[in-house]
């Protein structure tokens, strides 16, 4: 069986889970991908949303993922691993990160540290700064 180009997943995943897409971006030769969503008006509804989006995905036959280590939740599925990122006072989107596995299950190359998705999306404030 071929799994479904990254694009796919990202579709299904945002049908599944009712997002209001604002941008995406791919990499690493389309295996890896980001999808950025509107951020929820507090912290605490976006932790309620949160939690209520991993109850869909694991029941739409997403697992978690305790092994990969992550500032977020990891779940994965036939071969992708979703990054759900919590929301953060320093980004102006909440994020979803896609990353394909290699064929030995192995990721592409190391994932970056929040700090550098922070500086990427222009919210890092330094090593000592708070990011939510």
């Amino acid at each position: 069986m071929v799994d479904p180009p990254l694009t796919d997943v990202a579709r299904h995943l945002v049908v599944t889970l009712g997002l209001a897409v604002v941008e995406s971006a791919v990499w690493q030769g389309g295996r890896r991908m980001r999808i950025a969503y509107p951020r929820a008006p507090d912290t605490e509804i976006a932790r309620t949303e949160m939690a209520v989006a991993i109850e869909r995905l694991l029941v739409d036959g997403w697992s978690g993922d305790p092994q990969f280590r992550c500032h977020g939740v990891a779940l994965k599925k036939d071969g992708v691993r979703a990054v759900l990122r919590p929301q953060s006072v320093s980004v102006t989107t909440r994020n979803i990160e896609l990353i394909v596995h290699h064929p030995d299950n192995s990721l592409p190359s190391r994932p970056p540290r929040p700090s550098a998705i922070l500086a990427a999306q222009g919210g890092y404030r330094g090593e000592g700064g708070h990011h939510g």
